[in-house]
C-alpha cells in the first residue's frame, strides 16, 4: 500500500475477506498508511498483539541519501550492505550492543511488555537478527525522522464476527485489580487478545460511593475517577470497548 491511503479505504476493500489491518486508531476514517507506520499506531482493540510493528512485512524507504530499499526483496540486507555500509554495520553494532547488557535486555522487554509507542522501538534490536529487518521496525514510530516511508505491506487479521462489552462494577480499586488476573485469562481465551485492560476508578452510581469499571472484553477502557456520576452510555451499541465519561459540568480527577 502507499502512505497516502486511509486506513478506512483499506479496510473497507478487506471487509468481503473478513479481514482487516490489525492497527485501528480512532482517527481511522482519516489517518493514512504513512501515518500509521510513522506513529505506530495501535487503538482500542489491537493491544500490542496487533498493533503496526507487530503486523508489519515489510516497507519500500527512501534513505536520507536517496537509496531506496525494499527490506522485503530476498536480496534487502545485501543491498542495503553495499549501499549503505556504514548504516549497515551500525545497525548491527546497537543490535549487539543491547544484547550484551542484561540491564537493557531487562528493561527494554519491560517497556514492551506493556502497550509503548514512544520514542525510537528500540525493542527491534532484540525481537529481529538482520539489519533490514531492524531498520524496518525502528521506521515504525519514528515519525519520519528515519526514511520515507514509499510503500508498506501488512500482515492482515480476521474480523470477529460477533463483539461484546462488559461492565463490571467493583467496591473498591483493590478488588478490581485483584480480579484482574482471572479476566485477563478469560480475554484471551475468547479473544485472543494480548494486552491486560487497564482500570481507574469511576462511580457508576448517584451515591457518593467510590466504584471501580473494567472492561474483561480485551480493550484498554479509559480511566477516570469523579465524586458522583452516573456513566454515559456507549455512543454505539456496537462498539468495542466503548467507556462511558463523567458528566459535563464534573471535571474528573484522572488515576
Amino acid at each position: 500500500m502507499q502512505p497516502g491511503v486511509v486506513l478506512r479505504q483499506v479496510n473497507n476493500r478487506l471487509a468481503p475477506y473478513g479481514r482487516k489491518l490489525g492497527p485501528d486508531p480512532a482517527s481511522e476514517s482519516a489517518c493514512t498508511i504513512g501515518g500509521v507506520v510513522a506513529n505506530n499506531s495501535s487503538g482500542m482493540t489491537c493491544g500490542t498483539e496487533f498493533n503496526t510493528y507487530r503486523t508489519l512485512e515489510s516497507l519500500l524507504l527512501v534513505l536520507p541519501s536517496g537509496t531506496v530499499l525494499d527490506t522485503g526483496a530476498p536480496d534487502a540486507d545485501e543491498r542495503l550492505r553495499a549501499t549503505e555500509p556504514e548504516l549497515h554495520a551500525g545497525l548491527l553494532r546497537l543490535r549487539d550492543r543491547v544484547r550484551g547488557n542484561p540491564d537493557s535486555v531487562r528493561r527494554v522487554r519491560a517497556q514492551y511488555a506493556m502497550k509503548n509507542t514512544m520514542g525510537y522501538g528500540v525493542n527491534a534490536f532484540l525481537d529481529h537478527d538482520s539489519p533490514s529487518e531492524l531498520l524496518t521496525r525502528l521506521v515504525v514510530g519514528s515519525e519520519g525522522t528515519l526514511a520515507f516511508v514509499a510503500a508498506a505491506t501488512f500482515r492482515t487479521v480476521p474480523v470477529r464476527r460477533h463483539a461484546a462489552t462488559g461492565l463490571l462494577v467493583f467496591d473498591d480499586l483493590a478488588r478490581a485489580m485483584a480480579a484482574m488476573p482471572a479476566l485477563v485469562a478469560a480475554a484471551r481465551r475468547r479473544s485472543s487478545c494480548s494486552t491486560p485492560p487497564r482500570c481507574g476508578s469511576p462511580s457508576s452510581t448517584r451515591r457518593r460511593t467510590p466504584h471501580c469499571a473494567a472492561w474483561p472484553s480485551g480493550s484498554t477502557p479509559r480511566c477516570w475517577s469523579s465524586g458522583s456520576c452516573r456513566p454515559r452510555r456507549p455512543r454505539s451499541a456496537g462498539r468495542v470497548g466503548a467507556a462511558a465519561g463523567p458528566p459535563r459540568g464534573r471535571a474528573p480527577r484522572l488515576w
